[in-house]
């Protein structure tokens, strides 16, 4: 795991990346590697003018716990047991 970060100008940015030790990912690492990159694409293409950060952030929530599901780390009663009032936090 790298979690690199910068700042100049008063913009800061941060770049995280894995590797895997072996140098291969196994085929689980694999899938929760690409299920994030899906988040992390999807999440990017509601980024337009006029986004609300509210919205944005339920938005990218639905997409996390979709691959959550897709992955099994979730059930569906996880799902329906999670306090919507914390889901804008």
């Amino acid at each position: 795991m790298l979690d690199v970060g910068a700042e100049y100008a008063n913009y800061s940015s941060d770049m995280s990346r894995t590797i895997p030790v072996s140098g291969k990912f196994t085929d689980r690492q694999k899938q929760v590697y690409n299920a994030v990159n899906r988040v992390k694409n999807d999440a990017t293409k509601l980024l337009v003018p006029g986004t609300l950060w509210a919205e944005y952030h339920v938005e990218v929530g639905k997409l996390m716990t979709k691959e959550l599901l897709d992955l099994g780390l979730l059930d569906k009663v996880d799902v329906k047991n999670e306090n919507p009032r914390l889901a804008c936090l």
